[in-house]
């Protein structure tokens, strides 16, 4: 039996960016850094970057902050002064 291997090529554009040189020295630094090439690390950068058409592009605590209250008429219990007193409410 044998095993053959393929190399598979996905067709990649073309692109010209216009950037300031200071962005091009962070750029080149940071591709370094990352072992990549230039083109690597626009790619990775815009593959990994949260897009507002993507569903919910915020956090947890960004969606839920200041929407959770405390239900105060378990004041007098035990756990309730003991967390109030742990988290500083």
């Amino acid at each position: 039996m044998h095993t053959f291997l393929y190399n598979v090529h996905i067709m990649k554009s073309r692109v010209t960016l216009t950037l300031d040189p200071k962005a091009v020295r962070k750029a080149k630094s940071l591709a370094h850094y990352r072992k990549l090439s230039m083109s690597g690390l626009v790619e990775d950068l815009v593959l990994t970057a949260n897009s507002p058409t993507e569903g919910n592009s915020s956090t947890f605590v960004e969606k839920w902050a200041g929407s959770l209250k405390l239900n105060r008429s378990r004041s007098k219990q035990p756990r309730y002064q003991a967390l109030k007193k742990k988290y500083g409410l």
